[in-house]
């Protein structure tokens, strides 16, 4: 042995006789065993010691304090050994982070030593020669610290014994600690089990958590597969380089049949053996190697076959989409969040990214959703790659919203699902949704524009602690805006794509190769034509809003709607006021324009400057007035000393095109003749009637006593002897279960205060399940004229009952939507919409007698002139002219009466998906060219007579560009008071408003511009004389009543005569050339008081001596150019 010793050598293994790696193995497994007698015999006395301490009588108590003592000593270091394993303190973190390095540095060792060294040598620890030592020495000093920390985590086990016997760490110690310590008595080194320190690579994912470098489950839950299957592969490559170099122990092998296999190659085999490819260049020739393998494919398969593709599954799910969202320097980002579809996505970045915003260089979308984007969102991002981007995440989790930004983000949109078939749960995901934003971020102000679908939602997010009204949050309420829109297209049919159209973002270009089409020109610019918010210039300073506005059409080609002005405490923006209203300097203002281009006109015009040059430019050069000493401008500070009732518009030279000198050949005379003129003119003037009207507590609506239920009701048989007409019928397709409409929505427009009492129309309400009706009522119990009608909305006989065929309009209401559930492998859009389309199609396949107004009997019309002032219970005699009367005067009326067929029934029906629209439409051979472009195109949207959800998508968008664009939408089609919130306030209480008489606070409430639609042969447009041209129509009817001129409502095909309403089309804002047609139907903002006004040059000297002067208003009738 001795003389072996002296001659061995590192480099050669040991002779068989002289092996001893048994003894290494028995140290081991006699360290495992005793540790498990000291254990258990520590158990037992523990027991013993608490048993007799529990038997000591009371005199002896003083023989329990060492116990004591060395109980609260024994926990304070077991309290300070579980902060420093655990990492709880930074002495801790260093104490984890240290022990993983150096188990890794031991495996390195190991394999240095395996490359280098036999399985077996002899080691005479010569320090001053051979590299061998020094890897013993730096073994001895790792393998001491393990063994301190071995010791650290026993002290910490709670259960001593399953940690001594089932915790895998503590068996790798046992059997890889021994193996240095040994080599140090018996000078031979044995590799054995050192590779089994790779087994602490397990504990890398709890080293990054401590380090907070991963956060997420996500990366946690795969760190962990990676690290287990790096454990097996590693572990089981070391043990088969250990049996397969060290060969078979017993005879007649004696170690001869080893198989040398450096660790590279037997990983390789382990590899290849794991992916069950078996190449067979190397293989196990000891039987203890295949021993091992055998039991290693059965065990370590189901581990490669789980960590695989969870690796690769994770990798292929880990893309840019999971990133952190790069911001631009200078450049802001908008969050977009909730409801993220391809169809959500698609309609909000056509109308957001729209060239006339200008904002696709200084603004970014981001996405953010819990899915990752399909092929046509990936497409989107693909053609916006600068402005849009995707990242898959939920606004519930702080890290997501960190990786976004959020509290960076110029603003965060939340889109909702408005095909949900539970507005409830939507609206309450939604709220969820902000109040998570704001509880995270609430040291910083996001603005929050948030989607819902039921208004009474809208208090329980404005209640909340965080939400800031004033400081930009917004709520837009889905079904009060949709019913909105509907409901106005009881007075002016159309209205509803009238309005949508100039709040959507849409381009005019005609795509090259198609064909002209007349109606679709014409409605195609009107479609492009949009509401645009500016500052007037200064020019604008101290006129009236008419005046304002008669400069702006002719002048600059724009329509202005609507300014701001200062109502109470509050700028709030007033929609076509009275010249009571005077514009200040740096007035905001809406503009119905073509593009952004031409809004900008309005903030730089000039009178003076401009007039010759702002047709011929895009552009307007800034203002050389600006240099003078401020006289341009004393024309204009003249004019607060003249009447209000005026408009004084500047001189102007005459210009071939249409202008305020070349508008007709009519006379309209100034100072004392127009005296003459407006006594001799029945001007249609509302005053506040004095009578016992009763309106709510707000002034927003007419207020009945609150009716019972049963007193509502009525049969087939009473409505039929109601004989109704010129009403409203709400077709209504829901039973008991189905969740309630909102129809409170629908019914407050049609009866806002700025109406007047005889142009209320009776709503009678047709379901089939009156019981449905039950849990709305207490919210239109308090609105007059309201019936119900229990009859089904598919059996004709009933429709007939409610004489659909003399109603002003029939809605058709889509039902609550039924459950996902339920559609699950069927046609979701069809089955969605298939009520409201057969509804709809039993409709148009009515036919009803013909006859005249002429052939009424006396005592029928009677009965209706008597049923519509019996509403309020007051005949208003009082007024000049209702739109009632107008309409009894005008030769509409026989039109409106006269119900020839199916296509005179006026409907609108909401339709839950767009391409439904499809069985709207007549088979007409130019349809199928305009099939491709959507709801927008199709001639059942153009005339107005359907309604979707998706039509509201540009309000998201809209909202975020201008806070106010929602409060002029609401004020259009929901006849809310301008600046008041009072209505809301009380609704979100659950309360309903009580009803009072008219005070001086309700009369001023009630002096809202309403919406109209007038026939150019009505008693207002009679007085003008005969108009050619729109132009001409817009200038008179905005001199004679204050009234502004939106659209034209126009028949398809003029040789056709059957003057049907679905045959009609809508065109917003015609050019001032545009050729009139005698059937045109005129979409108008009306005043509450109707004024006249006088288009005027007024000098001092005519101011002085009271002079008279004729200004003719001539029109070229010559110019017969059309759009």
């Amino acid at each position: 042995m001795d003389s072996t010793l002296a001659n061995c050598s590192v480099t050669i293994d040991l002779p068989s006789n002289e092996r001893s790696w048994y003894v290494y193995i028995l140290a081991s497994l006699a360290i495992y065993v005793s540790g498990f007698i000291c254990i258990l015999i520590g158990r037992i006395f523990w027991k013993v010691i608490k048993k007799w301490q529990f038997k000591l009588p009371e005199d002896e108590k003083d023989s329990r304090k060492p116990m004591e003592e060395y109980k609260a000593w024994y926990l304070q270091l077991k309290e300070f050994a579980v902060n420093l394993d655990t990492g709880k303190s930074v002495l801790g973190k260093c104490l984890v982070v240290t022990s993983f390095v150096l188990n890794m540095a031991a495996f390195i060792s190991y394999l240095f030593i395996s490359y280098e060294f036999p399985i077996e040598y002899c080691d005479k620890h010569d320090f001053a020669h051979g590299i061998h030592t020094q890897i013993w020495l730096l073994e001895l000093c790792l393998y001491s610290f393990f063994a301190f920390h071995f010791l650290l985590r026993f002290i910490i086990a709670t259960d001593k014994l399953a940690f001594w016997g089932l915790n895998i760490y503590t068996l790798v110690d046992i059997l890889t600690i021994p193996i240095v310590i040994i080599q140090a008595l018996q000078q031979k080194a044995w590799l054995g089990l050192r590779f089994l320190r790779v087994v602490y690579i397990r504990k890398l994912p709890d080293i990054l958590i401590y380090l907070n470098l991963i956060e997420t489950g996500k990366f946690i839950e795969i760190g962990t597969v990676v690290v287990n299957f790096m454990t097996v592969v590693l572990s089981s490559t070391g043990m088969i380089h250990l049996v397969e170099n060290t060969g078979d122990f017993w005879a007649p092998h004696n170690y001869s049949n080893s198989n040398p296999l450096n660790y590279f190659e037997c990983l390789y085999f382990m590899i290849v053996t794991f992916s069950t490819v078996g190449y067979g260049d190397y293989s196990c020739k000891t039987i203890m190697g295949r021993i091992f393998c055998m039991i290693f494919i059965i065990c370590g398969l189901g581990v490669f076959a789980s960590s695989i593709p969870a690796i690769f599954g994770f990798i292929s799910s880990y893309t840019k989409y999971d990133r952190k969202f790069k911001s631009t320097p200078g450049k802001k980002h908008v969050i977009v969040t909730g409801h993220i579809t391809d169809e959500s996505v698609s309609s909000f970045i056509q109308d957001f990214l729209h060239p006339d915003r200008q904002c696709e260089s200084n603004v970014t979308v981001v996405f953010l959703a819990p899915n990752y984007p399909s092929t046509l969102i990936e497409g989107i991002i693909q053609k916006h790659p600068s402005s849009v981007f995707f990242f898959n995440g939920t606004v519930y989790n702080l890290k997501d919203c960190h990786r976004v930004k959020m509290s960076e983000a110029d603003a965060v949109i939340v889109l909702c699902d408005k095909k949900s078939h539970n507005p409830e749960a939507e609206d309450a995901a939604n709220i969820t949704r902000v109040v998570s934003m704001k509880k995270y971020f609430s040291k910083f102000h996001i603005r929050c524009i948030v989607q819902l679908m039921r208004r009474d939602n809208k208090a329980l997010l404005e209640n909340t602690t965080h939400w800031r009204k004033g400081e930009g949050d917004t709520i837009v309420c889905i079904d009060e805006l949709k019913y909105g829109f509907m409901a106005q297209c009881c007075y002016s049919p159309g209205f509803s794509t009238l309005l949508a159209n100039l709040f959507v973002m849409r381009s005019s270009e005609k795509n090259k190769g198609q064909k002209s089409n007349t109606w679709r020109d014409e409605y195609v610019h009107g479609v492009s034509c949009e509401i645009y918010s500016t500052t007037l210039s200064d020019y604008f300073e101290n006129m009236s809003f008419p005046k304002a506005a008669a400069i702006c059409f002719s002048e600059l080609g724009l329509l202005l709607i609507a300014v701001e002005d200062r109502i109470g405490s509050e700028m709030v923006f007033v929609v076509n006021p009275s010249d009571d209203v005077i514009i200040r300097k740096e007035t905001r203002a809406f503009l119905i324009a073509q593009d952004s281009k031409s809004v900008k006109k309005a903030r730089r015009y000039c009178g003076r400057c401009h007039r010759d040059i702002v047709n011929q430019k895009k552009k307007l050069p800034v203002c050389s007035c600006k240099k003078s000493s401020g006289e341009v401008y004393t024309s204009m500070r003249r004019e607060s000393a003249f009447p209000s009732t005026y408009i004084q518009l500047m001189e102007q030279k005459p210009k071939p095109s249409f202008s305020i000198d070349n508008m007709s050949r009519s006379t309209i005379y100034c100072s004392s003749a127009v005296d003459r003129f407006h006594a001799s003119l029945k001007k249609l003037k509302y005053e506040i009637p004095k009578d016992h009207n009763l309106y709510d507590i707000t002034g927003t609506y007419f207020w009945c006593p609150e009716r019972p239920f049963d007193e509502a009701i009525m049969s087939l048989e009473e409505a039929a002897k109601e004989d109704f007409m010129e009403h409203v019928v709400v077709a209504v397709i829901a039973d008991e279960k189905s969740p309630p409409l909102g129809i409170r929505e629908l019914i407050q427009p049609l009866r806002a205060s700025n109406q007047h009492p005889k142009d209320l129309k009776k709503i009678i309400i047709l379901v089939a399940d009156k019981s449905f009706l039950m849990k709305e009522w207490a919210s239109i119990s308090t609105f007059p004229g309201v019936f119900i009608v229990q009859g089904s909305p598919y059996r004709q006989v009933d429709l007939r009952v409610v004489n659909v065929h003399l109603a002003d309009l029939v809605i058709i209401l889509s039902p609550p939507n039924i459950a996902q559930e339920a559609l699950e492998g069927v046609e979701k859009p069809a089955m969605l919409d298939k009520e409201v389309i057969m509804v709809t199609m039993n409709l148009r396949a009515m036919t009803f007698e013909q006859y005249r107004l002429g052939d009424t009997p006396n005592i029928k019309r009677q009965k209706h002139e008597e049923a519509l002032p019996s509403l309020m219970k007051n005949d208003a005699t009082n007024l000049n002219r209702t739109r009632h009367e107008r309409r009894s005067m005008s030769t509409n009326l026989e039109y409106r009466i006269r119900r020839k067929n199916n296509e005179q029934i006026r409907m609108i029906t909401e339709l839950v998906y767009d391409s439904n629209t499809l069985y709207m439409e007549e088979c007409e051979e130019d349809d199928e060219e305009f099939e491709s472009e959507g709801i927008w195109m199709t001639k059942s949207y153009a005339c107005g007579s359907v309604f979707t959800d998706s039509v509201l998508d540009f309000l998201a968008s809209a909202t975020y560009f201008n806070p106010d664009i929602l409060t002029l939408v609401r004020n259009l089609v929901t006849g809310s008071v301008t600046g008041s919130s009072d209505l809301d306030i009380i609704l979100s209480q659950g309360r309903q408003p009580e009803g009072t008489e008219a005070t001086e606070e309700i009369n001023q409430a009630r002096k809202r511009c309403r919406v109209e639609q007038l026939a150019l042969n009505d008693e207002s447009f009679k007085i003008f004389g005969e108009v050619k041209r729109f132009g001409e129509l817009f200038m008179r009817a905005l001199s004679y009543h204050g009234t502004l001129c939106l659209g034209l409502y126009r028949l398809h095909n003029q040789e056709r005569r059957s003057k049907s309403l679905n045959k009609r089309y809508v065109i917003n804002f015609p050019p001032p050339d545009f050729l009139l047609k005698k059937d045109d139907l005129v979409y108008v903002l009306l005043q509450f008081e109707e004024k006249g006004y006088n288009l005027q040059t007024l000098s001092e000297e005519d101011d002085k001596y009271g002079g008279e002067e004729k200004i003719n208003l001539e029109f070229d009738s010559n110019d017969q150019t059309q759009l």
